[in-house]
């Protein structure tokens, strides 16, 4: 079940609670992770690659440490690969934070 930031907050008062000095981040930090859980990649891609994984453990050639499902893994994936540390850092800071 996915609850939209106006609910969760309205169910659980959190914006009254949540007046500290992180509220701001918070707030930044909802506003990136609802539209992200709603850009999921669905259960049956998911599942697909689970027994793609499964078979290619049988073979250790095919054997992959990480497989990146949905475009947000795509984006994190390729940053790490191509970013230094303090790049990434940034990079991850501004995407979450936008």
């Amino acid at each position: 079940m996915i609850i939209s930031k106006d609910n969760y907050y309205s169910n659980n008062n959190i914006k009254q609670k949540n007046s500290s000095h992180y509220s701001n981040t918070i707030d930044a930090f909802l506003s990136h992770y609802y539209p992200a859980m709603k850009n999921a990649p669905l259960p049956k891609e998911v599942a697909t690659v689970i027994l793609e994984a499964i078979k290619n453990a049988s073979d250790s050639s095919g054997y992959l440490f990480r497989y990146i499902i949905g475009e947000d893994s795509k984006t994190l994936a390729d940053a790490k690969k191509n970013l230094s540390d303090s790049e990434l850092h940034r990079f991850i800071s501004n995407w979450l934070l936008r």
